[in-house]
C-alpha cells in the first residue's frame, strides 16, 4: 500500500480548528481519564514496539508525546531512546520513573537535531496539531538518511472511521486536525518523505487493538497508521 490509489478518498479535507497546542492543558486529569488510561503492558502498545522494529534499524529513537513512556519503556530495550512532550505532569512521571532523557516542549517549537534519529514516532499526536504539515518537514529533516516516521492517527474515512472520529473529536477537544486519509498521504509527501505505507487498527478496548492491512481495512479501520521512510 505504497501508492496513492490505496488510500480511500479523494475529497476535499475538513478545515481544521485553528487551535494551538499550547492551549490544552495535558494535565494530570487528561492522562489519567478514560480515553488515555492504556495499561503499559498493553496488546496495543505491544503491536506499536513490534510495529517499530519491525521497520527501523537499532540507533537512536524519538517519541514525540511520549505522556507517561509507556512505549518509551519497551523500546529502550532495543534503542536509545528519547521523547518530547507538552505536558509537565507527564514528563515529571517519566522522569521519575524510568529516568529517560524527555523534554518538556511542545513540538511546534522544538529544535531537532538534524540527520540524527534512526526512528521517530508520534502515535496519536498529529490530529492535536494545527500545522502538522510544519512538524512533519521538522521531522524529515531530524531523521538520518532511510530513517523511519510511525505513528497514527484518527481514521477519518469511510463510515466506521468517520463516526469514531467525530466521537474522539467530541470526547477529546484537543483534536484539531483529523483529515482525511488523502489529505495526510499528500502531507507526508509534501513533507519530503519517499515512501507511505498507510493501514489500519481497529480495536474493541483501549488496551486491545488489531492492525488492518489486507483490502478491507479501509471500511473496518478506526484508526489510521502510517510508516514513512525518507
Amino acid at each position: 500500500m505504497n501508492d496513492k490509489s490505496m488510500v480511500f478518498g479523494r475529497g476535499k479535507p475538513p478545515a481544521g480548528r485553528t487551535m494551538s497546542t499550547k492551549r490544552a492543558p495535558y494535565d494530570r486529569q487528561y492522562y489519567e481519564n478514560g480515553l488515555a488510561r492504556l495499561a503499559r503492558n498493553s496488546r496495543r502498545y505491544r503491536n506499536r514496539f513490534e510495529l517499530i522494529r519491525e521497520v527501523i534499524k537499532p540507533g537512536r529513537f524519538l517519541e514525540i508525546g511520549c505522556g507517561t513512556g509507556e512505549l518509551l519503556s519497551l523500546v529502550a530495550a532495543s534503542y536509545q531512546v528519547e521523547g518530547i512532550d507538552l505536558s509537565s505532569h507527564a514528563v515529571s512521571e517519566l522522569r521519575a520513573q524510568q529516568g529517560f532523557s524527555v523534554r518538556h516542549e511542545d513540538i511546534n517549537e522544538s529544535l531537532l537535531e538534524d540527520g540524527c534519529y534512526e526512528g521517530i514516532a508520534a502515535f496519536n499526536v498529529l490530529e492535536h496539531l494545527s500545522e502538522p504539515g510544519a512538524v512533519l518537514r521538522k521531522i524529515v529533516n531530524a531523521l538520518k538518511p532511510g530513517g523511519v516516521l510511525v505513528g497514527s492517527v484518527p481514521y477519518n474515512g469511510a463510515f466506521l472511521g468517520r463516526i469514531h472520529t467525530l466521537l474522539t473529536n467530541l470526547m477529546d477537544r484537543t483534536h484539531v486536525s483529523t483529515y482525511p486519509p488523502n489529505q495526510w498521504y499528500d502531507l507526508f509527501t509534501g513533507s519530503g518523505f519517499h515512501r507511505i505505507e498507510l493501514f489500519g487498527e481497529t480495536n474493541i478496548a483501549f488496551n486491545a487493538g488489531w492492525y488492518l492491512r489486507g483490502p478491507q481495512w479501509r471500511w473496518q479501520a478506526l484508526n489510521l497508521m502510517f510508516v514513512c521512510w525518507k
